[in-house]
């Protein structure tokens, strides 16, 4: 998720569009980073929004969709504006303002022409919501783990390690449900290969464990025996 470069100090939602997609893709257990446009050449699919973009950061935008890159426009009025806010003259998008896949060089520009992040935050149901972005991403190279209804995990490579945080929690709600026997299969980084035969597990309230794990199609995947509020897995 790409943050919008420029964000007018008078719309909130813009600034917590970026947020709202971050935590729909939380949501379907896609693994993502929230990022600033500088690194967006460090991505395969990158979601995009914010109407105010200047000309060099829409030429590096440009760059990395025709070097093969994939980028999501969540946004009815992405890049109408200059970086001072002020609507172009010229829509420097062109015919690619135009709902749907667009080719541009060896990659692709999906214009969505809605900002499903504003959606959220505006409480217009997160459930389906999250299903339209589910829909969207489908057919896209994402990365994503397994793990069950309102359960949340997040993992990132660290030095030798694999740190993943399990979350159990129910947004609408605002609530924390105790769950059992909750299975995890997390996706691995391709040179990553764990050396120990169990994975060390953290969680408040328990002391640290040690469970087995199984390497399978989609990742490593374990069965936490319980999972209150979150966990913090360890896997080298």
């Amino acid at each position: 998720v790409i943050r919008p470069p420029q964000v007018s100090a008078t719309d909130k939602w813009e600034y917590l569009a970026s947020i709202g997609h971050s935590i729909l893709l939380g949501k379907l257990n896609i693994l993502h980073d929230l990022s600033s446009w500088e690194r967006v050449g460090d991505y395969d699919v990158v979601l995009v929004s914010g109407r105010a973009w200047s000309d060099e950061q829409l030429a590096a935008l440009f760059q990395y969709i025709e070097s093969g890159g994939v980028a999501v426009c969540l946004e009815e009025g992405f890049a109408a504006q200059s970086e001072m806010f002020v609507e172009t003259p010229i829509d420097r998008l062109g015919d690619y303002r135009e709902a749907g896949e667009h080719a541009l060089g060896d990659g692709t520009l999906v214009m969505v022409r809605e900002n499903l992040g504003k959606d959220f935050f505006r409480g217009e149901g997160a459930e389906d919501i999250s299903r339209r972005l589910d829909q969207l991403l489908d057919s896209l190279s994402v990365v994503r783990a397994i793990a069950p209804q309102d359960v949340i995990v997040e993992a990132v490579a660290v030095g030798d390690a694999v740190i993943a945080h399990v979350l159990n929690y129910r947004f609408e709600s605002g609530s924390f449900i105790a769950a059992t026997d909750v299975d995890v299969t997390i996706p691995l980084p391709a040179s990553f290969t764990p050396r120990n035969e169990s994975v060390r597990v953290l969680s408040p309230g328990n002391d640290p464990a040690v469970i087995p794990y199984s390497i399978e199609e989609g990742g490593l995947h374990l069965k936490l025996p319980l999972l209150s509020v979150w966990a913090v897995l360890m896997i080298q």
